[in-house]
């Protein structure tokens, strides 16, 4: 064998390899690009996408410009006006120094520069498509002063890359994400996002906190705590959000070291650690915090995308940091305490009247006096010798039905309804009987006489497909299931034994089928309409995501509508959502439940979407807010439960049920 068999590759070649590091997908790109603009001493950044960035990405700004040389030489490999020697590593304080992404997004897509300086009177235009700075074309054009550089086609040239890029919409949700940590990372600038000819931010330059606002959203900016810790080591600044903003989807969750953003899980750690135990299990609050440092302790060359650093007391900033967490949420009184003494002097809180109560002590005012009148008709018109002198107790011919409402308005409606369509109410049973409907009409019992001779059939009666036996004697159609717990537990009876349903889990698993059955079918849902439409304010990434899944919202029964900007006004919802939901807690929860599957929604789908929806729908109830639950609702929810196809677990595995035998009954009683 002869010759050499190790070369030294070509530049291209070697710009693509980096490229795989550098450039994984058009959100990284959007980012070199963006922090290439901040260093460059820009005041306004904009930056517009198509296709997800897949077709185009252009980033404007009007920072200090190039020279003509410079606008080639930028293209070079490891070529950079950041650093100039080792040393210069360990004091940067500007976002790029290697020199490598300009060089590997020219050798996967087709580039094109214009960039002027302020002292130039025509600017310089380079065109590079797929190669290297040798192969660039340049001319002097008239171009304002700055730097626009256009990034067409991304891997026009590496179709293998190209095809495993997703979507655009999912793509863009990515551009959004990396738009966001560079312009929390400097408040004092403007940028502009603008998505497939739709802008999306509108960043004004600003205080810390309004920056957060805007781009976060403003519920997520009226619900911060400031931190602040000044040593001679660290200087920490920034928000942390309220406990009962946590969420278990991390998506506000932002670390920035001398104006870079990092991700750092045990720091995240040292944040949780600070609210002591004031989150639920599994739960991530939101935190924007500002790390300022000596470069010269902290190590920023250890990963590709420049989000990992090492710090040189990480224990001790663990520490300080997870101090000034729990500073600050005592500071501000998030945790409520009770103060027996009396705060404001002066102020004299009243004592009523009573055994051993001191002389000075008040009697209790008597209640004013009511008068209620249970044979009031709203149809019928009193003179004023009948009303002041009413019959007497006609309620008396209501055959106690009356009794059954606890407002007495409510009352004289049910004269209007026949006993064979009321609810039986059975903690009081009515009194077997002919009922009076109204005073002088005919009963009931008056049209029985059909009924005798047979000629009217008695209404058919279903029995609980799960009845079993020992139900003897007990009249079909009576309610078999009881909620205990406050509502969230139901218990009935089954041929195995009693049966125990956690309710939250059987509402989330009959309603995660219904959904699921209606994706798959392409059935419409009607929703249940609002009364009164009510409009919602979501930050611009929320209002992105909440519109990319629309049209399987409005298959589910949702009717939103996108009324510009970031608002969208809420028609119907739903019916599964319930009555307790308003419709912003509607939306919120959707979120948060799309947001927490993340990636993994792409993957089944359907399956994924309809168990977002059916865990939103039962977030009231999996929270504890579980209203009162009537028998014959429990037994409806029962019988649904028992027609899905999988009762036993939810979606994701949790068990829905459990059975107490007759075997384990009398162990546990010791029979």
């Amino acid at each position: 064998m002869s010759g050499n068999l190790i070369q030294i590759l070509p530049d291209n070649v070697a710009n693509q390899i980096a490229a795989g590091e550098v450039v994984q997908r058009p959100a990284s790109m959007v980012k070199e690009l963006m922090e290439n603009a901040v260093d460059a001493g820009a005041r306004a950044v904009s930056v517009v996408v198509r296709g997800g960035g897949k077709t185009l990405v252009q980033v404007i700004d009007d920072g200090c410009g190039m020279a003509a040389a410079d606008a080639v030489v930028c293209f070079a490999r490891h070529a950079t006006s950041k650093i100039r020697r080792s040393g210069d590593l360990f004091a940067l304080q500007t976002f790029g120094f290697r020199g490598e992404a300009l060089a590997s997004i020219a050798s996967v897509a087709e580039v094109e520069l214009r960039t002027r300086r302020a002292e130039d009177e025509v600017g310089t235009l380079v065109a590079i498509a797929g190669g290297t700075d040798a192969d660039a074309r340049t001319e002097s054009v008239s171009c304002p002063q700055g730097t626009q550089i256009t990034v067409r086609n991304l891997f026009f040239n590496t179709p293998a890359r190209r095809k495993f890029l997703k979507a655009d919409t999912t793509e863009t949700k990515q551009v959004i994400a990396e738009f966001q940590r560079v312009a929390l990372c400097h408040p004092d600038l403007a940028f502009t996002l603008v998505a497939d000819d739709k802008t999306l931010f509108n960043l004004a330059p600003g205080g810390l906190r309004q920056r957060i606002a805007a781009v976060m959203g403003r519920k997520t900016g009226d619900k911060l705590l400031d931190i602040e810790v000044d040593t001679p080591i660290v200087k920490i600044g920034g928000y942390i959000g309220l406990p009962a903003t946590a969420r278990k989807s991390g998506s506000e969750q932002f670390f920035f070291v001398n104006g870079r953003y990092f991700r750092s899980a045990y720091l995240q750690k040292a944040v949780v650690g600070g609210y002591n135990k004031l989150l639920p299990f599994g739960y991530t609050p939101s935190y924007f915090i500002y790390i300022d440092v000596d470069p010269a302790r902290i190590d920023v060359n250890i990963h590709p995308q420049k989000t990992e650093i090492k710090f040189e007391d990480e224990q001790a900033l663990w520490q300080m940091l997870s101090s000034a967490v729990a500073r600050s949420l005592g500071k501000h009184n998030v945790v409520p305490m009770l103060d027996f003494e009396n705060p404001v002097p002066g102020l004299e809180i009243p004592v009523y009247g009573g055994a051993g109560s001191p002389a000075r002590a008040k009697e209790m005012p008597a209640p004013p006096p009511v008068s209620v009148r249970d044979d009031y008709n709203p149809f019928r018109s009193y003179d004023r010798q009948e009303w002041d002198s009413p019959a007497p107790s006609v309620a008396a011919g209501f055959g106690g039905r009356a009794k059954a409402f606890d407002d007495p308005e409510q009352a004289p409606f049910t004269e209007m309804i026949p006993p064979s369509l009321t609810i039986p109410d059975f903690a009081n049973p009515a009194p077997s009987g002919p009922v009076s409907l109204l005073p002088g009409e005919e009963t009931y019992s008056d049209y029985e006489s059909a009924a005798d001779s047979g000629s009217v059939p008695e209404p058919a009666q279903t029995a609980l497909p799960f009845a079993g036996p020992g139900t003897a004697g007990v009249p079909a159609g009576t309610p078999r299931s009881l909620a205990f717990g406050g509502g969230k537990y139901i218990v009935t009876t089954t041929a195995d034994g009693a049966v125990i349903i956690d309710r939250a889990r059987a509402a989330y698993r009959v309603a995660y089928e219904e959904f699921l059955r209606r994706l798959e079918n392409d059935l419409p849902a009607a929703g249940q309409r609002e009364l009164f439409p009510q409009t919602v304010e979501l930050s611009p990434a929320d209002h992105f995501l909440l519109m990319e899944h629309a049209p399987e919202l409005a298959a589910m029964g949702f009717d939103l509508r996108d009324m510009g900007g970031s608002t969208v006004v809420v028609y119907a919802l739903p019916v599964e959502m319930g009555e307790r939901t308003t419709p912003a807690q509607a939306v919120e929860e959707l979120l948060a439940q799309i947001r927490e599957e993340g990636a993994s929604l792409r993957d089944n789908h359907r399956e994924r979407l309809a168990a977002a929806l059916a865990r939103s729908c039962s977030a009231a109830l999996s929270a504890g807010g579980a209203a009162a639950i009537t028998p014959v609702e429990a037994d409806a929810l029962v019988r649904r439960l028992f027609a899905c196809d999988e009762p036993d677990y939810t979606p994701d595995g949790r068990p829905v049920m459990t059975v107490v035998s007759a075997v384990e009954a009398e162990k546990r009683l010791k029979k």
